[in-house]
């Protein structure tokens, strides 16, 4: 469950107790997390994580981008697209 700190604490209160009743989550040390600070680093990042992927790649997204093709069309030479 996340704590509301702060000097608004009890007027998040209710809406973060909402939120952790009917959303999932799932605790990730703060050591795993790594900050992305631009979408060119967010881009590079997608583009070598299919890259590395061993098994399947899944993405449900509203907008990737222009060259989105790109992510879809240019497997690692050892994998084949369907």
């Amino acid at each position: 469950m996340h704590s509301a700190v702060g000097p608004h604490a009890s007027v998040l209160a209710p809406f973060v107790n909402e939120l952790d009743r009917i959303a999932p989550s799932f605790r990730v040390n703060g050591s795993q997390i790594q900050v992305l600070q631009t979408p060119a680093e967010f881009y590079e990042t997608l583009k070598e994580k299919i890259r590395s992927a061993e098994k399947r790649i899944f993405l449900s997204t509203l907008y990737i981008g222009k060259s989105e093709k790109e992510l879809v069309f240019s497997p690692t030479p050892d994998k084949k697209t369907p």
